[in-house]
């Protein structure tokens, strides 16, 4: 057994690359350009993906309850997509559903409060019948929201 051990540890190590972690983005103001681009997951082979502000995913968004917050959206996909704030409390014409379309090369500008109590929530395209296509691509990010019982615990902030 630690023969077959030794032979597999190598084989799958050689072929890894580093653990791609998205920036991280807060404020009243959040840019956000949806893009095409590639990626080199092994070394000599390019893949083709999509992002936000970079190559693949999207950066992790800070928010906080009760804070005043402006996404603007710039599509720059030759497709149109949507960008759907999953399960925040939103108003339709900012939740970003099939809906809400945003055009190649335009700008969706939704502008709300985040009425939400500290959770982690996700944002993705929601075009209808390009949902799954839009996020394998990779155009998916995480969303923290913060309030004032989650900052009085004790836990990791990074």
């Amino acid at each position: 057994m630690k023969k077959i051990l030794f032979v597999l540890i190598p084989f799958f190590y050689l072929g890894q690359n580093q653990l791609f972690i998205p920036d991280t983005l807060s404020g009243n103001f959040i840019p956000l350009e949806i893009k095409h681009d590639h990626v080199h997951f092994y070394s000599g082979n390019q893949t083709e993906t999509m992002g936000i502000n970079g190559p693949i995913l999207a950066p992790t968004i800070i928010l906080n309850k009760g804070q005043q917050v402006t996404m603007q959206v710039t599509n720059v996909l030759s497709d149109t997509t949507t960008i759907h704030w999953h399960s925040m409390h939103v108003a339709p014409q900012n939740d970003g559903g099939p809906h809400t379309t945003i055009p190649p090369f335009s700008i969706w500008e939704p502008s709300f409060e985040v009425k939400d109590y500290a959770a982690t929530y996700w944002y993705h395209p929601h075009l209808h019948h390009m949902t799954n296509m839009h996020v394998q691509m990779g155009i998916a990010g995480m969303i923290i929201v913060r309030d004032p019982q989650e900052t009085i615990l004790n836990i990791p902030r990074t």
